[in-house]
């Protein structure tokens, strides 16, 4: 083995493969050469993802000869994303606890709970354009912001905050008018080539999953994992709002608040609990608890 796949091994084995739970690897499957595209793969990424991370990589090793490739890339200047000119507007408050819901009945229950932010998730074209308005109706007022999943037209009738789409939505949405009409847009991502996607338009918030198993739907790409999850918030945090969804419980909450993100959406975690008001109090408090703790270390970094 030569010096390159000696550095490729050492690179895969001990700074990553066994943060994102590949316990064995099979050297002897790897060219003689070596490259850091065969490490993303057996990391499990597709191979849009691979050319991505590995353009970032050669743009971080540019910048740092000595250890560029030895990091994870954290910084968008080495990705060379393309944005569109103006941006939607961000949340006027921190999005913090997120439920997603499937009707307006429980968004009803949800604003008398405060929930900060919900999502409604209709899943029937029978009555929408009554649900959303209903919806819309319970939170004016209230503390609560509500985004519509995929009804983009009726969200903008009806005046609602915001809307969520997902990467298929976005192709036919008229993103123009959303954003003109003044309303937010959260974005779903489960790839690195979907993340470079969302970034283009400057959304209000790009969603990222599943962070954890779940048998909620058919999801395109396996679980993101923490490690996953700590590397994309690094990469987006001082440029857009990244939301976490997907398996996310009060049993491993504190690991997905442990990557830095500011946001987690919970689905089941809600609408199947036996007691709604202390599964809600509990998450709310998992964000108070975050937000106190990032309050002192920002008083902490400014005394310094």
């Amino acid at each position: 083995m030569n010096a390159e796949n000696i550095n490729l091994q050492n690179f895969v084995e001990k700074h990553w493969a066994l943060r994102f739970g590949v316990s064995e690897v099979n050297w002897a499957q790897l060219p003689t050469t070596g490259s850091l595209e065969q490490a993303l793969m057996i990391l499990g990424y597709p191979y849009q993802d691979r050319l991505i991370l590995c353009t970032a990589f050669a743009n971080q090793t540019l910048r740092s000869p000595s250890n560029g490739w030895k990091l994870w890339p954290h910084e968008l200047i080495d990705f060379r994303w393309k944005k569109w000119q103006t941006s939607f507007l961000k949340s006027t408050q921190n999005l913090g606890f997120y439920a997603v819901v499937p009707d307006a009945n429980w968004v009803a229950k949800l604003v008398d709970l405060a929930v900060p932010t919900i999502q409604l998730r209709y899943k029937s074209k029978a009555g929408i354009v009554s649900e959303i308005r209903r919806a819309v109706s319970y939170c004016e007022g209230s503390q609560s912001k509500l985004f519509v999943n995929d009804y983009w037209r009726y969200a903008i009738e009806a005046n609602a905050y915001g809307v969520h789409l997902g990467q298929e939505d976005i192709l036919t949405a008229d993103l123009e008018a959303i954003r003109r009409h003044g309303l937010r847009l959260g974005i779903s991502t489960h790839t690195y080539d979907e993340l470079r996607k969302a970034y283009f338009y400057q959304p209000s918030y790009i969603a990222l999953g599943a962070i954890f198993p779940t048998t909620l739907k058919n999801m395109p790409t396996p679980p993101q994992g923490i490690a996953k999850l700590k590397n994309i918030v690094q990469l987006l945090h001082s440029h857009v709002p990244v939301v976490a969804i997907g398996g996310i419980n009060a049993q491993n909450v504190q690991q997905v608040l442990s990557t830095g993100v500011k946001s987690i959406a919970v689905v089941r975690a809600i609408t199947e609990s036996l007691d709604l008001k202390h599964q809600v109090d509990f998450f709310k408090e998992q964000m108070a608890i975050l937000q106190r703790y990032d309050e002192c270390a920002r008083v902490s970094k400014i005394e310094q």
